[in-house]
């Protein structure tokens, strides 16, 4: 005799499902962030286009711009010159002018800037919908950070957003990288909510260092 079985439907569950809408906490509060820091975006019109060009400092080109034309160049007669035929042979030569010493603090602050401009243009794109992209991202911006050694004025936020990077790709060994629920789930467990709004004050802290000639 034939029974019918029922088969209770299986509930789904709220962590994965929670975790899920972790990235998307995360990608929102970096993109915000960072959206602001000088990256370009896939909108801008190019140098073809007829809107304006922007670049990763943030420095904005204007397209009608024009170099001036060059003249041709101006050569000396050798009276000027104290060359030959000069009126008096013993004419003063301009000295040579010694080389431009070095800026230790400005040549620091440019290494800062370049890696925290290229960490910004890795992180400024998060898309939950390209878990592959968005785990790149974190890994990529990872490296640039590592190129620079902060200096004392942004030491302590240059250690909390680097460190909460190292968290997160420590938390991405393992994933699959085209399941947003496996990324989801293993960001969730990186990192808590606490550290991305930490991870992403240090990150105004930062941009506002750089941003003021790293003095502070």
């Amino acid at each position: 005799m034939f029974r019918a079985r029922f088969v209770q439907p299986s509930r789904p569950q709220p962590g994965r499902r929670h975790s899920a809408l972790a990235v998307f906490g995360v990608v929102a509060l970096l993109a915000g962030l960072l959206g602001g820091c000088g990256s370009t975006t896939d909108d801008e019109t190019g140098p073809d286009g007829n809107g304006e060009t922007g670049s990763a400092d943030g420095l904005v080109i204007d397209p009608g711009f024009t170099l001036p034309v060059e003249h041709d160049p101006i050569v000396p007669s050798p009276a000027a010159a104290g060359g030959e035929g000069a009126e008096g042979s013993g004419a003063d030569v301009a000295p040579t002018l010694p080389p431009t010493p070095r800026d230790p603090h400005a040549e620091a602050c440019l290494e800062l800037g370049t890696a925290w401009s290229q960490a910004n243009q890795a992180l400024v794109n998060l898309s939950a919908d390209h878990p592959r992209q968005l785990v790149n991202s974190f890994r990529v911006a990872s490296v640039e950070m590592s190129r620079a050694v902060p200096m004392p004025g942004i030491a302590g936020p240059w250690l909390i957003f680097a460190n909460y990077l190292f968290l997160v790709n420590q938390g991405f060994e393992d994933v699959d990288r085209d399941n947003i629920e496996d990324v989801a789930a293993a960001l969730s467990q990186s990192v808590t909510a606490a550290d991305t709004e930490a991870a992403a004050a240090a990150g105004e802290a930062i941009t506002a260092f750089v941003s003021g000639g790293c003095i502070g």
